[in-house]
């Protein structure tokens, strides 16, 4: 499992926990970018490196990592709020 999807699991185990108090985890996906949720699921569910999304989405890698920070942290965020 790649660092973004063990983040995103991570995410994802919070709000299982707190399944009445937060809004539903594809809710808070709604809310990000296209590019953000584009590349979450691509490093979700095809667990791919920051190299290969940034390989894929024709960024610089450090670009991609910087999306994918403020990615888990919007998610953290939304999913945090009404906790």
């Amino acid at each position: 499992m790649t660092r973004l999807a063990i983040l995103l699991h991570r995410v994802s185990r919070i709000w299982v926990g707190r399944r009445r108090e937060v809004p539903p985890l594809n809710e808070a996906i709604k809310k990000l970018l296209p590019q953000q949720r584009r590349l979450l699921n691509l490093a979700f569910f095809r667990e791919m490196t920051c190299e290969e999304l940034a390989i894929d989405a024709g960024l610089q890698e450090s670009t991609v990592k910087s999306l994918m920070s403020s990615t888990m942290s919007l998610l953290r965020k939304e999913l945090a709020d009404d906790a």
